[in-house]
């Protein structure tokens, strides 16, 4: 009973910060089609809310501890791309990609950046994470591949 608790926090704590891995464990679990469902979009969602509202003040604290060396921008290919992204498709680009390319942290910071009411985001990265956890839970359990090697 604690185990399944401990193991069902964990999937929690996972999809709050690298979705895919925490469905991938929510596999590796064998949760339900359900579980699963319920559980990784509870667990992003967590994580979306508070990194839309923390994200700020972590950011505040990072720069404080960790003063930037130079004023200079740097760009690398990762910045080029959020920057298209969010010039081109807005929040509802960065809310589609979060769950499989940009993270939670990540894409909820950017996303709550374009907008000045914070839960204007929530919406579109819901929709977001139960299309991701259908789909991929849906491959697994409605098709059957199974991508656990331990079985």
């Amino acid at each position: 009973m604690i185990g399944q608790i401990v193991q069902m926090i964990t999937v929690l704590l996972l999809c709050s910060t690298k979705f895919l891995m925490g469905i991938g464990l929510a596999f590796i679990y064998d949760y339900t089609f359900l579980e699963t469902i319920v559980i990784c979009i509870i667990g992003g969602m967590l994580g979306v809310v508070f990194f839309t509202y923390a994200g700020q003040a972590i950011n505040k604290l990072w720069y404080y501890y960790f003063p930037k060396k130079d004023d200079k921008v740097k760009f690398n290919k990762f910045k080029r791309f959020l920057v298209r992204l969010r010039k081109k498709y807005g929040l509802m680009g960065i809310a589609f990609l979060t769950p499989i390319i940009l993270t939670v942290p990540v894409g909820a910071v950017i996303a709550a950046s374009l907008v000045k009411d914070k839960r204007r985001v929530f919406t579109p990265m819901l929709v977001s994470l139960v299309f991701w956890t259908l789909l991929f839970g849906g491959i697994y359990h409605v098709l059957g591949i199974d991508i656990n090697p331990f079985h």
